[in-house]
């Protein structure tokens, strides 16, 4: 049975290991094989040990559990933006266990807090622009695609990425509800690779 709990400081390598599986699998060519290969472990490591040493205001972080395994985690940063509101900044599920509804719940309880904590305000994040299939999961899940431009990335790149945007958390809490009870799968994706 998946369970869903806050992410504690025992889990940071936990997220970084699931991190550096999902960009290895779904950003290569988008970010250096080098990186990919023989760093990103590490530098996810240390930047989740810098996040949680230092977290952004209003930060919440969730991770999915089958029996104890640690599948996949979100994290956010809620009203984190004057114009966009909070950010859902990662989202990460094993390569192998995507397609099981296990981003949707993410996504979902996520959303469930915004709207009890940050209600009435947008919700965004960013994606790499040759994530097709991140963005495709996105866009089912009522994302409306608002701005694009490069941004900085974790291998030191400037990469291509687009701004989705929801009015407000209620509309992605439905919109993830919709995409639940349709099973839709969901991809694994960061949203801003240079943050926690």
């Amino acid at each position: 049975m998946l369970t869903l709990r806050p992410i504690q400081e025992s889990d940071l390598e936990a997220i970084a290991l699931i991190q550096a599986h999902s960009w290895r699998d779904s950003y290569r060519g988008i970010l250096g094989d080098a990186y990919l290969d023989d760093e990103v472990f590490a530098e996810r490591l240390a930047h989740w040990r810098a996040a949680w040493d230092r977290p952004a205001p209003g930060q919440v972080g969730l991770l999915a559990l089958e029996l104890g395994t640690p599948l996949g985690f979100i994290n956010g940063e809620g009203d984190s933006d004057p114009r966009w509101g909070t950010l859902l900044d990662h989202l990460h599920v094993l390569p192998g266990r995507r397609g099981q509804g296990i981003g949707t719940r993410l996504v979902h309880a996520l959303a469930e807090t915004a709207l009890a904590r940050w209600p009435g305000i947008p919700v965004h994040l960013w994606c790499f622009e040759r994530n097709l299939r991140s963005r495709g999961y996105y866009e089912r899940l009522g994302g409306a695609l608002v701005e694009r431009r490069e941004i900085p990335a974790a291998d030191g790149t400037l990469v291509a990425a687009c701004r989705y945007a929801w009015q407000e958390p209620g509309v992605l809490l439905e919109c993830s509800r919709i995409s639940a009870a349709s099973a839709a799968p969901e991809a694994t994706a960061d949203t801003r690779p240079s943050r926690p």
